[in-house]
């Protein structure tokens, strides 16, 4: 398995947290539109659309069954990630590639955290863990 292969199974955890991250700022979205056609509907007798509300609320449990399984789906690709990482032996770098591939930070964050240079992170440490996983046959999960 290539570096870059390593890279894109290892990046799914956060790509999958970054559909979450949006979903439930639709949901948001759509809860506060409710809310005004609600006081609307409730404020003036024979104003608002009813219609309007209806098609809201169902988007949002859409949108919200949608979430429980991909919230389930993201408990299940941390596990698998953080038992890869886990399994790399050096302290430093499995914690290079928990705050990167888990946590979300940059390179600069990581250096900051870790004493280090950006440079020594991104070019020495980092190409060093990604070469240390071992993601067997079961890479393609």
């Amino acid at each position: 398995m290539t570096i870059e292969e390593k890279k894109n199974c290892l990046n799914r955890y956060l790509e999958l947290w970054a559909d979450i991250e949006i979903k439930q700022q639709e949901i948001e979205k759509l809860r506060s539109r409710a809310e005004k056609i609600t006081s609307v509907i409730s404020n003036m007798p024979g104003v608002g659309n009813k219609q309007d509300f209806s098609v809201t609320v169902d988007r949002i449990i859409e949108i919200e069954n949608k979430l429980k399984s991909e919230i389930q789906q993201l408990e299940q690709e941390r596990k698998y990630i953080g038992a890869i990482i886990e399994a790399v032996k050096s302290p430093l770098h499995r914690r290079v590639l928990q705050r990167k591939y888990i946590n979300g930070d940059t390179f600069e964050e990581i250096a900051v955290k870790e004493n280090k240079t950006f440079k020594h992170i991104a070019y020495i440490i980092h190409p060093q863990a990604i070469n240390m996983i071992n993601f067997g046959n079961d890479a393609t999960k």
